[in-house]
Order: structure tokens, then C-alpha cells, then sequence
């Protein structure tokens, strides 16, 4: 109601009324409703999706800006600690997290997600989900420390017995703050994320080159870590605004708790096949070989995150608030996955042509062995954008995270088992099988993950089309026009297929469904 209505009908109450002049009181309102109604306002208020389409252009600005600013970040830090540090310390601290990652997969418990993707949550339900994080958390810390001794045995390397213990204190940081975290993105309040990105990291680079400096070895990594996590714990809960209340039973978490499960369950699955590789290597071959190989992997890793990571901080909880309108739904997903998709396969045919510079200008000399690993993991590169469009963008806003979990079991027992047949021939063989695994797999998925879905699997693999076709015209132009160590000449030739065919697509139908699809229009 307006100002103006509101002061018409007041007027004429009054004069009907003339009995009786005074103004009726509003009721009393106590500190506690007030606080308990502005909470509600809290959680509820990014329901309204009228200023999706600008929260989604503004949010997508302000990640992709961050992000350029991590990637730099990243890869600055890591060409620094590359000649402070040994692989030797690479490698003792890889094969600590390789193991505390796994667990600390349970910290979560998939409550994060569950928050952004519910319709409607309460400040109690929030507060209990996140006490259920923070006991899970104080658990998962004593269940690492506990395990410190084995760990140490297992790799026979004594050493890391006081790094498992060292790392365990961050676990319940990082527990802290998942509901923060899922508060802001629910919120879609992208800034402060980037904020907190940033400044953790920067916090974390601070302590690992200063300990590097001061010849810390593999302890700078571990300080590095702990600030990190520290910081993005303290920072959540500054910048989200939201302090939680006391937990309580009936307030409906059980249905979230379940879809957190489901979750967990894939994350646990993911993660262990991408850890097994990790620790078969550094089983089989020792601290140096596992510490090239982490290093190989993070380079990978790190331009993928960077590139892929703006679009899908942004595109979730889009998503999860477009789910009830159907065609905005697809229009928005099929463009961000040709996207995706499309970004990959430059990022994959790069790593596979520059791969000699890129580890020389991020590791220097002394890593030779890694070139061969990094072309290994170009395919893997490019696939692993389909956890984001299979998973992320498509199952869990549709609620299926049954579907994902069964899934990751598939996929994670027949990785495991690549991995026992190839550890023992090295990191290259065993980065080749990732490779081919990730391909075959990801494809398998958009057909078998989408049935029965709003989104067909024919119309997902069309959206996949302008990323394929950049790959093939690059490749053969790279292998028929260039030869020797890459240089200018080799890095336009591998361009302007993906420049040309790129324009082409900004300038169709997909660019246009992705404002029509963001702004409903």
C-alpha cells in the first residue's frame, strides 16, 4: 500500500470516527519479535526474483572481476613458493590433505547447498544446520588427529604425523563457515563472497611466503592453509550479517538434512576418486614424484576454477530460483553450458600447445617432468566442466541428488580401479587414464543424467557443438602448420578458430537467451 493510500484512509477514519479522536496504538513489539521478523525478512527477501536478471549481470561482473584477481593471485604465489620450496615439501603436505580432504568432506554435509536450493528456509532452520556443521566439524578434528599416527605409518614418512595434527585444528573453521557462506549465496550478495575469497587468500599468501622466507619448508604450506581457512571463517560471519540462534528441534531440517546426505555422499565419492590417484602415486613412488604430480594437477586445476568458477557461483542460485518456469530455466542453462563448455576447450587446447612455457614460467626449472603430466591432463581440463553442467547446474536445482550420488559411485569405483592398474607405471599413465575417463564419462552422463529431466540430453549436446568444432579446426591447424617450441605464431593459430567461432556465438541466439533468460523477458 502506498504512502499517499495509506494517509487517505487514515483521514477518512478519522472522520467517521469522530467519537474518537485518538489514533489506535500499534501493539507492543519486543526486542525478541523484532529481531526474529528481520530475520525472516532476512532469508526471505531474495525470493523476489524481479531483480534476478540485474543481480545476475552484476553478480557475473563482479565474480569474473575477482577471479582474474585470484588467478593472478594463485599463479603468483605459486611460481614464488616453486623456488622457495622443494617438490619434497610439495609432496609431504599433498599427501597429508590428499587424506583430511576426504574427511573433511563430512563437514559440510551437503547443508550448504540445501540452503541455497530450498524455496523457503527459517532463521531457525539455519541456526540448527548450522550447530549440526559445527558439531561435525569439532568431531571430523578429533577423528583427523586420531588418524595422525596411521597416516605418518602408512607413508612410512615420520614427519607427517605433526602436519595431519596441525591441519586438523582448521576443520572446524572451516565448518563455521559453511552457513555464512550459504547465506550470502542464497542472498545472491556475490561482492562479499569475492571479498572473502580475496582476502582469505591474500591472508593465507601473506603467512606462506613469509614462512618460506624465513626457511619454514613444508610448514609454510600448513600456515598457508590454516590462514586461509581462519580468515574466510571470520570474514563469513562479519559480512554475512547473520548470527545464529539456538539450535531447536521441529523446525523441518529433516528433508534438507537428507538432500545434504545425498550430496555428501557424491562429494565423498568425487573425492575419493580424485584422491586416490594421489595417494597410490605417493604410495608407489614417494613424496617427490606426488609433489610433481599435485603441482601438475593445481596447474591444471587453477585457470579451469578461475574461468568456470564466476559462472557457476552465479548461475546456482539463479537456477535453484528459475526451477518453477521452465523455459527460463533451459534458456539460461543451455547458454551457460555452451559457455562452459565452449571456455574448456580453449582452456584444454592451451594447456596441451604451451604446456613447456606454462611450467616454466610457474615452475621454473628443476620441474621438466611435469610437461608431459600437464599435456596428459589437457582432455581432463576440458572435461571436468561437466560436474558443473551435468550436476550443479542441472540435478541438484531440479532437487535429484539421489541421482547425482549414484552416479559418483559409478564413477569413482571405475576410476579407483584405473588408478590401482596404472599407479604403478607413473604419473603421466596415470594422468592419460584420468583423461579418458573424465571424456568417456561426461558424455555418458548428459545422456543418462538428463532423462526424464526438463532439459533433453539432444538439446545439451547441441549446446556443446561451437566448443567441439573450435577444438577440431584448432588441432588440425596446430598439427599441420606448426612445428618446434610454441610461440606467437602457434598461440594465434590455436586462437582464431575459437575467436572466430566464439564471435559467431556471441552474436546468436544464445547470447540473446541469456538475457531474455536472466531478465524473464
Amino acid at each position: 500500500m502506498s504512502l499517499a493510500s495509506s494517509l487517505g484512509n487514515y483521514s477518512l477514519q478519522q472522520t467517521v470516527d469522530s467519537s474518537n479522536p485518538s489514533p489506535e496504538l500499534e501493539p507492543y513489539k519486543s526486542p525478541a519479535s523484532v529481531e526474529v521478523a528481520r530475520d525472516e525478512e532476512f532469508f526471505q527477501a531474495h525470493s523476489a526474483s524481479k531483480d534476478l536478471g540485474k543481480r545476475t549481470i552484476r553478480g557475473s561482473v563482479v565474480t569474473l572481476s575477482a577471479q582474474g584477481a585470484k588467478f593472478a593471485l594463485k599463479i603468483g604465489s605459486t611460481a614464488i613458493l616453486a623456488r622457495l620450496l622443494t617438490p619434497t615439501d610439495f609432496g609431504l603436505v599433498a599427501m597429508v590433505t590428499v587424506i583430511t580432504s576426504f574427511i573433511e568432506m563430512f563437514k559440510e554435509a551437503g547443508l550448504s547447498m540445501a540452503v541455497v536450493q530450498q524455496e523457503k528456509v527459517t532463521h531457525e532452520q539455519v541456526s540448527t544446520l548450522f550447530w549440526i556443521n559445527v558439531v561435525i566439524g569439532c568431531v571430523l578434528t578429533f577423528v583427523i588427529a586420531a588418524l595422525s599416527p596411521a597416516i605418518a605409518w602408512f607413508y612410512g614418512e615420520p614427519r607427517l604425523l605433526s602436519v595431519t595434527l596441525a591441519l586438523s585444528c582448521t576443520t572446524v573453521f572451516g565448518a563455521i563457515a559453511v552457513q555464512h557462506q550459504a547465506i550470502l549465496r542464497r542472498n545472491m550478495h556475490f561482492g562479499r563472497l569475492m571479498a572473502i575469497d580475496l582476502l582469505s587468500l591474500i591472508a593465507g599468501i601473506a603467512v606462506a611466503v613469509s614462512m618460506g622466507y624465513l626457511d619454514f619448508a613444508y610448514w609454510s604450506l600448513v600456515g598457508m592453509i590454516a590462514a586461509t581457512v581462519v580468515t574466510t571463517a571470520l570474514l563469513g560471519f562479519v559480512l554475512s550479517g547473520w548470527r545464529p540462534g539456538k539450535p531447536r528441534r521441529g523446525t523441518g531440517v529433516r528433508s534438507m538434512l537428507a538432500f545434504g546426505g545425498n550430496i555428501t555422499g557424491a562429494n565423498l565419492a568425487n573425492q575419493l576418486y580424485r584422491s586416490a590417484d594421489k595417494v597410490l602415486l605417493a604410495w608407489w613412488h614417494g613424496p617427490d614424484v606426488a609433489g610433481a604430480y599435485s603441482r601438475a594437477w593445481v596447474i591444471v586445476l587453477q585457470p579451469m576454477q578461475q574461468l568456470i568458477a564466476p559462472l557457476a557461483s552465479v548461475l546456482e542460485p539463479v537456477l535453484c530460483r528459475a526451477v518453477n518456469d521452465v523455459p527460463r530455466f533451459r534458456s539460461i542453462y543451455l547458454t551457460a553450458t555452451c559457455l562452459a563448455w565452449f571456455i574448456a576447450c580453449y582452456g584444454g587446447v592451451l594447456i596441451y600447445v604451451f604446456a613447456p612455457v606454462i611450467v616454466y614460467l610457474v615452475l621454473g626449472e628443476g620441474w621438466a617432468e611435469v610437461i608431459d603430466v600437464l599435456r596428459a591432463f589437457s582432455v581432463a581440463t576440458t572435461c571436468l566442466v561437466f560436474g558443473s553442467i551435468v550436476h550443479r547446474w542441472l540435478l541438484l536445482p531440479l532437487g535429484m541428488a539421489s541421482r547425482v550420488l549414484r552416479w559418483m559411485l559409478i564413477q569413482s569405483t571405475l576410476g579407483t580401479i584405473a588408478y590401482f592398474v596404472f599407479a604403478p607405471y607413473g604419473m603421466v599413465a596415470v594422468a592419460w587414464s584420468i583423461s579418458v575417463i573424465e571424456l568417456v564419462s561426461g558424455f555418458t552422463a548428459i545422456y543418462i543424467l538428463s532423462f526424464g529431466t526438463i532439459v533433453p540430453a539432444r538439446r545439451i549436446y547441441v549446446a556443446l557443438i561451437p566448443g567441439l568444432s573450435a577444438v577440431a579446426i584448432a588441432a588440425g591447424l596446430y598439427f599441420y602448420t606448426t612445428s618446434g617450441s610454441p610461440d606467437l605464431v602457434t598461440f594465434l593459430v590455436v586462437s582464431v578458430p575459437f575467436v572466430l567461432i566464439g564471435l559467431g556465438v556471441v552474436n546468436s541466439r544464445f547470447a540473446r537467451n541469456l538475457w531474455q533468460g536472466v531478465s524473464g523477458s
